[in-house]
Parts: structure tokens; C-alpha cells; sequence
């Protein structure tokens, strides 16, 4: 809870007392204030009190400490246990030092002494009570935030530490992976060519099939390891002129193997006249072939899956499969 007083508008005030003379003084010296308007609501017992104190609107608390129902410490206590973010000023006829500054460490704002009251003092002592509490809040918030954004920073490290290991993680099993991939695809093109023994044509058609898996894997690694540069700003473009043919060429043999082990027929129409592409070529080719290789795996069976590259009517080079 935290006070919301101003100048302009009128502060309420808890008067805690049992002693009718000093309530009508209190009340007598607030109302007579010029600095500022006081709203006083007297009630002269801690239970009242504390009834008052739970309903909220209460913007400082003016208490005694000796009443019929609670005394000294006890009554401070249940009130600041009640109300913590309402200021407290306590109403004293004790001139004991030492109790006055046990009240200020457990949490009083003031201290006024029943024979000194008068309207200036009484009306100023409020205002700066309801004004350091409102700093005390303040600051408590401010502390808290501190807090918290060291926790966040913390945090945020220790992500961005799994972050980079999770990227390497990725970077170094992709690497890893192209060694017996390479291998694989070796051994398989020996063997399917028959330069180890005899193979049948029905083996050539399953050692083709593991060829194209092989490929299948190795793009699927490609992806992951740009995926991982991409999201770290490490991804590099090498772009160059490049003719659409040529690009083509290079993707060609492995579409072809792709479709014919599925059993679909894949034609290739580029208009020669085309111009030369500033792309990278290894990357577009990439596309190529993923677009081309959902196409095959989606156009049904038996299928045709045709790749084109022509002119658009506006002059620019356009391709679809």
C-alpha cells in the first residue's frame, strides 16, 4: 500500500487516541494548518484501528501508544504489521530518548510530544512522513528492480552461453557426419558400378536408393549447419554472375536419381537466352533442390514434375518446379 497524498488534495488522517483533550487539540491543530488539507478520522482503541486500517484509503496515522486495549510497542507493532505502507507519526507524552529512537528503527516516520503540538508543526510533521514513506517505497521498488535485472542479466548470460554451446553442438555433429557420409556414398557408387563383383539390376535400383538417402542426409546437414550460422550472424553469401544452366547442371544428376527412384518423370525446360544471375550459386542450387525434392515426393505416382526458368513479361528471370 502507498500513500497518494498531494497538496491539492486532501490527506486522511488516522488519529489513534484515547485521551479526548489531546484528539480535539490534534484534530484542532490540523485543522487550523495553512500548509495543506487534513481529512481526520479518530477512533480510541487498536482494534478500531486496525478495522479502519483494513478498509484502506488512509493516507497517515497519528497514534498513541497507550490505549485500553494495547500498550507502548505492541500497539506500534500491530499497526505497522496492519497498514506497511502507511507512515506512521507517534503521538507521545514521553520525553524517553531511547524508546523514541527504538519506535524510529522499527519503522515511525516521526515523533511529536502532546505538549509541543501546534498547527505548523503537527501539519508539516505529516507531510514529510507521508513524503519519506513515499521515498522509502520508492526506493524499495528501485531495489527490487536492480534485483531483478541482475537476476535477468544472469539469466541472460547463461542462455546465451547454451546458446553458443547448442550452435556448436549442432556445428560440430554436422561436421562429423560428412566423413562417413562421403564414405557411404563411395563405397555404394563402387559397388553399384560393379567395379567389386557383378551386381544385379534389381541391386543397382536398392544401392541407388541408398545413394539418394546419403544425399538426402548430406543436404539435411548443409541446412542444419546454415541454420546454425544464420541464427549466430555468421552466415556467408558468395554471390557471382552465374548462368541458370550451369546452376542447373550441377543439381541436375541428383534430381534425376531422386525421381527415378520414385518412379516420376522430370524434364527440365530453361530458355537459353536468359541472362546471367548475380546469385551464389551453391546456395541457389540448395533451393533448387529442396523445391524439386517436395515436388517429387508430393506430385503422386505415377507423376511429371517439370522445372522451368524463364523470362517474366517485366524482364525478370523467374523459375518454378
Amino acid at each position: 500500500m502507498t500513500t497518494e497524498c498531494s497538496y491539492a488534495k486532501p490527506c486522511t488522517v488516522l488519529l489513534v487516541e484515547d485521551n479526548l483533550e489531546h484528539a480535539e487539540l490534534a484534530i484542532y491543530a490540523l485543522r487550523k494548518a495553512r500548509e495543506a488539507a487534513f481529512e481526520v478520522e479518530h477512533v480510541d482503541q487498536l482494534s478500531a484501528a486496525l478495522a479502519r486500517l483494513a478498509r484502506g484509503g488512509i493516507d497517515v496515522a497519528l497514534i498513541d501508544l497507550s490505549l485500553p486495549d494495547s500498550n507502548g510497542m505492541e500497539t506500534f507493532q500491530a499497526i505497522r504489521a496492519a497498514a506497511p505502507g502507511v507512515p506512521i507519526v507517534v503521538f507521545t507524552g514521553m520525553e524517553d530518548e531511547k524508546f523514541v529512537l527504538e519506535m524510529m528503527h522499527q519503522g515511525a516516520q516521526d515523533y511529536l510530544l502532546k505538549h509541543e503540538v501546534e498547527p505548523r508543526l503537527l501539519a508539516r510533521s505529516l507531510r514529510f512522513a507521508i513524503e519519506r514513506q513515499r521515498n522509502a517505497a520508492l526506493q524499495e521498488c528501485i531495489q527490487k528492480l536492480d534485483g531483478a535485472q541482475a537476476l535477468l542479466q544472469k539469466k541472460n548470460r547463461r542462455l546465451a552461453k547454451l546458446y553458443r554451446t547448442a550452435h556448436e553442438f549442432v556445428d560440430n555433429v554436422s561436421h562429423e557426419f560428412r566423413t562417413p557420409l562421403t564414405v557411404i556414398k563411395e563405397y555404394t557408387s563402387l559397388v553399384r558400378e560393379g567395379l567389386v563383383g557383378t551386381v544385379s539390376e534389381r541391386q543397382k535400383k536398392m544401392l541407388t536408393v541408398v545413394e539418394d538417402r546419403a544425399d538426402d542426409l548430406n543436404t539435411m546437414v548443409d541446412d542444419m549447419l546454415d541454420v546454425s550460422k544464420l541464427k549466430s550472424g555468421l552466415l556467408g553469401i558468395c554471390r557471382k554472375n552465374c548462368q541458370v544452366a550451369e546452376i542447373l547442371d550441377h543439381v541436375r544428376l541428383g534430381l534425376e536419381r531422386k525421381a527415378a527412384v520414385k518412379g516420376i518423370e522430370l524434364t527440365f525446360e530453361v530458355d537459353p537466352l536468359l541472362p546471367a544471375v548475380f546469385c551464389d550459386p551453391e546456395k541457389a542450387g540448395r533451393v533448387l533442390i529442396n523445391l524439386t525434392t517436395n515436388a517429387i515426393k508430393f506430385c503422386g505416382h505415377p507423376g511429371h514434375v517439370r522445372l522451368t526458368c524463364h523470362r517474366e513479361a517485366d524482364g525478370r528471370a523467374s523459375s518454378s518446379a
